[in-house]
């Protein structure tokens, strides 16, 4: 989520005074956490609300003029979501819970907190029943949800198939790639989350990258080379250079996982504690923390739980996962190519793309796209036709990246 947004909920008193002690210091950053400080001044000096020019008053004494003059043309164009107030709520409650459990442990050891967990349990119970007392139902006019599902993009793909054939990614959104290995999965990412790196603003949440198929190092050599669309002998010849490139193009924003391993409760930590705008796992087969007896039961498992934690955070999460050996040297990849899975990975998906090559030399930098689902809301220059088309690509490895034909 753009904490921005919890900014401008907070300039209603109401709000803030519910909600502002939730937000630790240590769970924001930059721009937001100065933000943040301004509106305690305010609160503590004033009785009244601030207005958007009242807070930028305040913050242009501890930022400079252009910094401030961005953030708050940002914060003016920012419509109030009832989402956040959502999360607001369950941060709430995580919070009470957390409270709650030190309480109790407390008492186990001897200390008469009996008012404190009495209390706690109260706070529990009346948000349990302002939750049941909330309109569950979308209240939203029509051009408000178009401005939300359409209008409004998200993140654009550097292929300019993909814009056509899918459109933007938006909060909430998951989906992933299939292929064979060896076949340009690591490419396709990044070059695309490089990409999609240069559309974030500062104060924006970073891009996560779970990464346990390749050491880390090398994978964050290709999102340099996608980057900056170079070689590895160019990057050698001048690294300073290249990296500030790299810097000025993605704001830096690309946080490679570096563990050899991916475990659930390890990825829901570094997603709390970050607040990323878009989470990457490579491959998403192996996260751990997960078991069946069944194993297309246990990657299930997985498939929906990355679903959910799109929806908590209110972003898209991109995975890839292996074809089977029917897949080899096919062209165009369906959902029976999904490796150990029967229909509970494809399920949860909004959209899956497989990438398929064939083993003809002559067509060695050739790519098939095929898109095998595809909920997708798209965008106005989504070509409808092509919404479950076929197009083929061209992949560059020498830079990182994928190219279109057409």
């Amino acid at each position: 989520m753009n904490e921005l947004y919890i900014v401008k909920h907070f300039l209603n008193k109401e709000t803030y005074l519910k909600y502002r002690s939730l937000i630790k210091e240590d769970e924001v950053q930059g721009d937001t956490l100065i933000l943040l400080k301004v509106l305690d001044e305010w609160y503590k000096n004033n009785t009244t609300e601030p207005s958007l020019d009242d807070l930028a008053y305040l913050a242009a004494i501890r930022l400079d003029k252009d910094k401030v003059q961005l953030l708050f043309r940002n914060l003016e164009q920012l419509e109030l979501k009832e989402s956040v107030l959502y999360y607001l709520n369950d941060l709430k409650r995580k919070r009470t819970l957390e409270e709650l459990s030190l309480a109790t442990y407390e008492a186990s050891t001897g200390k008469n907190v009996d008012n404190k967990i009495q209390q706690l349990f109260l706070d529990l119970s009346s948000m349990v029943e302002s939750k049941q007392d909330d309109d569950p139902f979308v209240k939203e006019d029509l051009d408000t949800i178009l401005d939300d599902q359409l209008r409004e993009p998200g993140f654009r793909w550097r292929l300019k198939t993909l814009n056509r054939m899918l459109g933007s990614l938006r909060g909430g959104d998951f989906g992933f790639f299939v292929a064979r290995p060896e076949t340009g999965k690591t490419t396709m990412l990044a070059s695309e989350i490089s990409h999609m790196a240069t559309q974030l603003f500062k104060e924006d949440g970073p891009i996560i990258w779970f990464n346990n198929e390749e050491q880390s190092k090398k994978v964050k050599l290709r999102a340099y080379q996608a980057s900056i669309g170079v070689t590895l002998q160019q990057l050698l010849s001048n690294p300073k250079k290249y990296q500030q490139e790299y810097i000025e193009n993605t704001n830096d924003k690309i946080l490679i996982y570096n563990n050899p391993t991916t475990n659930k409760r390890d990825v829901e930590n570094i997603c709390k504690r970050y607040k990323p705008s878009l989470v990457v796992f490579d491959q998403i087969d192996k996260v751990q923390g997960f078991s069946s007896d069944r194993e297309d039961l246990r990657l299930g498992a997985i498939y929906q739980w990355a679903r959910e934690l799109a929806k908590e955070y209110n972003i898209p999460i991109i995975g890839v996962c292996q074809a089977d050996g029917t897949a080899e040297d096919v062209q165009w990849l369906t959902m029976k190519h999904v490796s150990n899975s029967k229909t509970s990975k494809q399920a949860e998906a909004d959209w899956i793309v497989g990438i398929g090559k064939l083993e003809d030399p002559a067509y060695s930098k050739v790519r098939y796209l095929s898109v095998m689902k595809n909920k997708l809301t798209g965008d106005a220059d989504t070509e409808p036709m092509l919404r479950h088309g076929k197009m083929e690509v061209l992949i560059d490895p020498v830079i990182a990246r994928y190219q279109d034909i057409a």
